[in-house]
């Protein structure tokens, strides 16, 4: 029986982080652009009807929920995968 590949050993091992890694970044990048289009969308809203933080408060607010819940389902599929 061979021993178990591990990262930095020589053999390949280093390579099976690599869908983690993409899938972190790939949550990362989901959440600023929920965030940040929620946040732009909020100040345009403002600037258009003249309601100075109420947009952007609201804006902010959806921004975080969706990204937050998209996280939760690219999570939860990433997991059901490794089972």
């Amino acid at each position: 029986m061979t021993a178990p590949r591990t990262p930095g050993d020589g053999t390949g091992g280093a390579f099976r982080a690599g869908p983690a890694v993409a899938a972190l970044l790939g949550i990362g990048t989901l959440c600023a652009v929920s965030i940040g289009a929620g946040l732009v969308g909020g100040l345009v809203l403002d600037r258009w009807l003249g309601t100075t933080p109420l947009f952007v408060l609201l804006g902010l607010l959806c921004g975080i929920v969706c990204a937050a819940v998209a996280a939760y389902h690219v999570i939860r599929n990433y997991l059901k995968g490794q089972r």
